[in-house]
C-alpha cells in the first residue's frame, strides 16, 4: 500500500487544486484558467481510477483510461441528476466533489503496482531511438504542418457544400499521403513508440479536424440545436419536455461549462474531436497490446484505424459521440474478455451506461455486448454450460430485433410517425430497399475511381478481415472474441430490419435511411479485436518479406489513409454530390435582419435548413406556437413541406397556410441563391410578395407576405 507520505502529498495536493477550482468555479469564472484546472485535475484523479481500472497497463494508458473513467461517471450521474432534479451550477459543483472524493478514496486503497518498474525513462528510451527514426518523424510532421497551413487561409464564412470546393485538394492530399507513408512506416516497424504513437494521434487528428478549421460558424444542422438546448439548460437547469437520450452528452458538456467556466459553444464544437484523438488512438494501442502480446504489434495495429469509417467524429453529435464511447468500451473489455477476472468489469459497465444515455442507437447495442460478455465468464460457462449456452443464444435473437423494437416503442411513446412495413422483407422489395452498388465501377477518372473502388468495398472487406481473424483466435485461443462477433451480427441483422421494415414518415425522403446507415460503422467497431487478430497475422508474415513487399505495403496504407481522409467529408466529384450547405454568415444576417424587421410581431419563417439553423444559433428556442417552432425543424415536419411547396409556386395562398398553421400573420420566405431553381422562384415571389430585400450581395433574398385583414 501507498506510505503515509504520500498519501498525505496526495491530499495537500487535491485540496490546492479543489481550493483554486472552487474559486474560479463561483467566483472568477476563467475558461483559461478553467482549462488549466480540467487538465490537472482530469490527470490527478485519473491516474487512481486508471490504475484500478486496467492494473497491467502502463501509467500514461492508465491516466488516458482514468479520464475516461471519469467522464463516463459524469455522464451518467449528471443524467440522473437531470432527469430527477435539474443540472445547475451547484449541482454540477456537487458533483465535481463527489467524483474528486472518489477518486482520493480509490488512490488510498490502491496498490501501487509500478507496471513500469524496470523499464527505462521516457527520457531513456527517446535516448534509444535512432536518428533515421526522428528524421522520418520530424518530415512526417512538417508535412501535417504543411497540410494545415494550405487548409487555415481557406477558411469561410460562406454557405458550402463541400470543403474540398474551398481548398486546394490536390496539394493537400499529397501532404498529407506523405505523412500518412512515414506515419505508417514507423508504426509497422514497431519500434520508437515514443516518437510514433504521438505522430498518430497527430494524424488522426488532421483527418478529424478540417471541419473546425474551415468552418468557423459551424458544421453540420444537428450540433446547433445541441448547442441551444445545453445553453437552455445551463440557464434553466432544464428544458421542458426533458428528452429521452442525449442527456449523457449534454451532462458533460454542462459539467465543463459550470464548474471550469468553458464556453458551452466552444466545448461542445471540440469535444468530440478532441476526445477522439485523445482516447482513440492510445486505448487502441494499449488493448492491442494486451490482445496480440507484443506492444510492437499493438502500434503496427494502428494502421487499421485509418481504415475505418470516421466521419462521426469531425462533430459532436450525440451519435458521434456515442460512436467513439462504443469504440473505447470494446477496447476496454478486450482484456476482460481476453484474460479473464483479472481484470475489473465496472468500467465495462460505465462506459455501457454513459453510452446508453448519450445514444440508445449506439447504447443499446453495447448493452447486449455486455451481456454477451458476462456469458462469456468461464466460471458460469463451466457451473451452468447448458443454461448459458441457450442464455447466449436468446440474447442474440433479442438483439437482432431490439432496434427495430426500440424504434416502434419510441414512436409509440412520442407520438412519431414510425410504420412497419412487413411487405419490405419481400425480396424484389428489400433488394430495392438496400440500393446495391457495383463494386468496381469506372467513371474515366482514375485517382475518384481507386478512392470509390475503397469507398465501395471497404464494409465487406473489413468484415472478410474480421472473419478470418475471427476464426483463427477460435483455433488457436478459443471463444475469447464470440461477444463481438455475435453483437457483430446481430447489428447486421438490425440494420437488415430498419432498411427494409421501417417508414420514418416524420424525415423527408432522402433521410428515410439515416438511422439505418448509421448501424454501419457501428457494425464494424464490434468487429475491431478479430480485425486486429487477422491483421496481426498477416504482419507476422510480412516480417520476413523483403523491403520492397514493406515499401509497397506502406504505400498502400497510405493511398487508403489518403481515400479515407478523402471519403470522411461531403464530396462533390464524379461519384457523389452533395447537397447538404453548410451555414453561411450570410444566413445569420439574415434571420437577424428579419427579427429586426418583424420588430417583436409573431412570425414564421419558410427557410431551408441551413437557415434554420442559423435561427437556432442566434435566437435559441425562442418562438414556439404550441409544438411549432417559428422555423423549419426538422426537414420532414408540416412547416418544411409548406417550405417546399413555395419552392415549387411562391404564392400568398401557400404562404397563409404557414399562418394558420402557427397562428400568425406575418410569414417570411426565404430563398438562398444556391437553390434549385432560385432565380425562377426569386422572380416569381418578387411579384406577389409584400415585400422583399436581399443579404450578403444577393446571397439570400427574403420575402415578406402579410395576411389581409378585412376592413
Amino acid at each position: 500500500m501507498r506510505t503515509e507520505g504520500m498519501s498525505a502529498k496526495f491530499t495537500i495536493r487535491g485540496a490546492i487544486i479543489l481550493a483554486v477550482f472552487l474559486l474560479n468555479a463561483l467566483l472568477w469564472r476563467s475558461p483559461f484558467l478553467g482549462m488549466l484546472l480540467l487538465v490537472v485535475w482530469s490527470l490527478v484523479f485519473g491516474e487512481d481510477l486508471g490504475a484500478r481500472a486496467m492494473p497491467g497497463w502502463s501509467r500514461g494508458m492508465r491516466r488516458i483510461t482514468g479520464v475516461w473513467i471519469l467522464l463516463s461517471g459524469i455522464a451518467i450521474v449528471g443524467s440522473l441528476v437531470y432527469y430527477f432534479f435539474a443540472f445547475t451550477r451547484p449541482v454540477a459543483v456537487g458533483v465535481m466533489l463527489l467524483f474528486t472524493a472518489a477518486a482520493w478514496c480509490v488512490g488510498r486503497n490502491t496498490q501501487d503496482t509500478k507496471t513500469d518498474a524496470g523499464a527505462k525513462s521516457v527520457i531513456a528510451r527517446i535516448r534509444t531511438i535512432p536518428i533515421g527514426v526522428w528524421g522520418s518523424a520530424a518530415c512526417a510532421v512538417v508535412l501535417l504542418l504543411v497540410t494545415l497551413l494550405l487548409v487555415l487561409p481557406h477558411a469561410t464564412e460562406e454557405a458550402t457544400r463541400s470543403l474540398w470546393e474551398r481548398i486546394p485538394t490536390a496539394a493537400i492530399l499529397a501532404a498529407f499521403a506523405g505523412s500518412a507513408a512515414l506515419t505508417g512506416a514507423l508504426l509497422l516497424r514497431g519500434k520508437g513508440r515514443v516518437a510514433s504513437l504521438p505522430l498518430a494521434a497527430c494524424l488522426l487528428g488532421v483527418v478529424i479536424a478540417l471541419a473546425l478549421a474551415v468552418f468557423p460558424l459551424g458544421y453540420g444542422f444537428d450540433p446547433f440545436i445541441h448547442q441551444a438546448t445545453e445553453r437552455h439548460i445551463a440557464a434553466h437547469g432544464t428544458i421542458t419536455p426533458k428528452p429521452l437520450y442525449y442527456v449523457g452528452q449534454y451532462a458533460v458538456v454542462l459539467f465543463l461549462h459550470h464548474t471550469f467556466a468553458l464556453p458551452i459553444d466552444a466545448t461542445d464544437r471540440f469535444l468530440v474531436p478532441l476526445l477522439t484523438v485523445l482516447f482513440l488512438p492510445l486505448i487502441w494501442y494499449a488493448a492491442a497490446t494486451r490482445l496480440l502480446g507484443s506492444r510492437r504489434a499493438g502500434a503496427a495495429s494502428l494502421l487499421v484505424l485509418f481504415l475505418f469509417p470516421l466521419d462521426a467524429f469531425i462533430s459532436t453529435t450525440p451519435q458521434g459521440l456515442a460512436n467513439l464511447w462504443t469504440c473505447l468500451t470494446l477496447l476496454v473489455a478486450l482484456p476482460r474478455l481476453r484474460e479473464g477476472r483479472a481484470w475489473p468489469l465496472w468500467p465495462v459497465l460505465l462506459g455501457t451506461g454513459a453510452t446508453l444515455l448519450i445514444h440508445p442507437l449506439a447504447g443499446i447495442p453495447i448493452g447486449l455486448f455486455c451481456l454477451l460478455m458476462v456469458g462469456e465468464d468461464k466460471r458460469l460457462r463451466k457451473r451452468f454450460p447448458r443454461g448459458m449456452q441457450i442464455g447466449q443464444w436468446l440474447v442474440v435473437l433479442g438483439g437482432c430485433v431490439a432496434l427495430p423494437l426500440s424504434f416502434l416503442l419510441n414512436a409509440k411513446l412520442s407520438g412519431s410517425a414510425v410504420q412497419f412495413d412487413p411487405s419490405g422483407l419481400l425480396p424484389g422489395r428489400f433488394l430495392e430497399t438496400l440500393s446495391w452498388q457495383a463494386p468496381l465501377e469506372t467513371r474515366f477518372d482514375p485517382l475518384a475511381d481507386a478512392v470509390y473502388l475503397f469507398a465501395r468495398n471497404r464494409t465487406w472487406l473489413l468484415i472478410l478481415g474480421a472473419t478470418a481473424g475471427w476464426i483463427a483466435f477460435r483455433r488457436r485461443l478459443g471463444r475469447g472474441l464470440d461477444a463481438y462477433v455475435l453483437t457483430a451480427f446481430a447489428l447486421l441483422v438490425n440494420f437488415l430490419l430498419v432498411k427494409g421494415t421501417l417508414r420514418f414518415d416524420f424525415l423527408i425522403g432522402y433521410e428515410q435511411s439515416a438511422y439505418a446507415d448509421r448501424l454501419v460503422p457501428l457494425c464494424l467497431f464490434f468487429l475491431i479485436p478479430p480485425l486486429l487478430f487477422g491483421f496481426e497475422a498477416v504482419r507476422r508474415r510480412l516480417e520476413t518479406k523483403p523491403l520492397v513487399l514493406h515499401t509497397c505495403v506502406v504505400a498502400l496504407f497510405a493511398a487508403l489513409a489518403t481515400a479515407n481522409f478523402y471519403l470522411t467529408y461531403p464530396r462533390q466529384d464524379a461519384y457523389a454530390t452533395s447537397h447538404g450547405y453548410t451555414m453561411g454568415q450570410s444566413d445569420v444576417d439574415a434571420v437577424r435582419s428579419i427579427d429586426a424587421e418583424a420588430a417583436g410581431t409573431p412570425y414564421v419563417a419558410l427557410a431551408n435548413q441551413t437557415v434554420s439553423a442559423a435561427a437556432i444559433r442566434e435566437f435559441g428556442f425562442a418562438h414556439y406556437y404550441d409544438d411549432l417552432f417559428f422555423y423549419p425543424i426538422p426537414t420532414g415536419g408540416p412547416l418544411y413541406r409548406i417550405f417546399l411547396a413555395m419552392n415549387e409556386h411562391p404564392d400568398p395562398t401557400t404562404a397563409a397556410e404557414a399562418m394558420n398553421l402557427a397562428g400568425t400573420d406575418l410569414v417570411y420566405f426565404v430563398v438562398n441563391r444556391y437553390w434549385w431553381q432560385a432565380d425562377r422562384i426569386m422572380e416569381t415571389a418578387k411579384t406577389n410578395a409584400d415585400d422583399w430585400w436581399s443579404v450578403g450581395d444577393g446571397d439570400v433574398y427574403v420575402f415578406t407576405y402579410v395576411r389581409e385583414r378585412p376592413e
